[in-house]
């Protein structure tokens, strides 16, 4: 009796989990109402050089309705900026979009010089997936000092379809007259992703150290 008490305790627990959490995002396909601004803010770049050493390391963030919107003569809409670390020639960086269930951020990327003008831009081509994102790599020259993502009117509802595949892990409980333990298995399922380029989203960004720390020099 003991073992199918806790078994349903289980089970009503766990459903309980899966009603509490939220469904997955869509797309976004329209900008926010509030007012752009007409070149970036340098003053709010996030900085690239963590606050302990380290040789390697993967951030994550939202650009949601309350991200700051930017207009230019050429495009407009939701933008982050990040400043690269020191010594930035001794990097490789990867950013761009995080692929979610059913959308993906519309990322465009550019290269600052410290006084906010664009020194090098990426064409589609170098667009690629890369672990969890969709983006660009590539490594800092000298005199650039920001990275400007922006949301992409152009590729905003767009679709991206691919097949991929993905290592399940299934969670599964072997019961003795005296004990129980919890064990885990793991397969692998090809599945076909479907995701829509969206105004708001995640942007993950990867910095890796080509010797030494991030921010030190060769």
């Amino acid at each position: 009796m003991r073992h199918s008490a806790w078994i349903i305790a289980l089970l009503v627990s766990a459903l309980s989990a899966c009603q509490s959490a939220p469904p997955p995002p869509y797309a976004v396909l329209e900008l926010s109402g509030q007012p752009c601004e007409t070149s970036p803010d340098r003053t709010t770049a996030i900085d690239l050089t963590p606050e302990k050493a380290k040789a390697f390391f993967l951030e994550v963030y939202d650009v949601t309705a309350d991200t700051p919107c930017l207009e230019t003569q050429d495009t407009k809409g939701k933008y982050l900026l990040f400043a690269l670390p020191d010594e930035a020639p001794n990097h490789v960086i990867s950013i761009g979009g995080m692929k979610q269930v059913h959308r993906i951020l519309a990322a465009s990327v550019s290269i600052l010089d410290a006084n906010g003008e664009t020194v090098r831009t990426f064409p589609k081509t170098a667009y690629i997936h890369t672990g969890g994102m969709y983006g660009v790599q590539f490594r800092p020259r000298a005199g650039e000092s920001f990275i400007l993502i922006e949301t992409d009117a152009e590729k905003v509802g767009d679709k991206q379809e691919m097949n991929e595949t993905k290592l399940l892990s299934h969670s599964n409980t072997y019961f003795t007259a005296t004990y129980s333990a919890t064990y885990n298995t793991y397969s692998g399922a090809d599945t076909k992703a479907s995701r829509t380029f969206s105004y708001e989203g995640k942007v993950g960004v990867r910095v890796q150290a080509l010797s030494g720390k991030i921010g030190q020099p060769e």
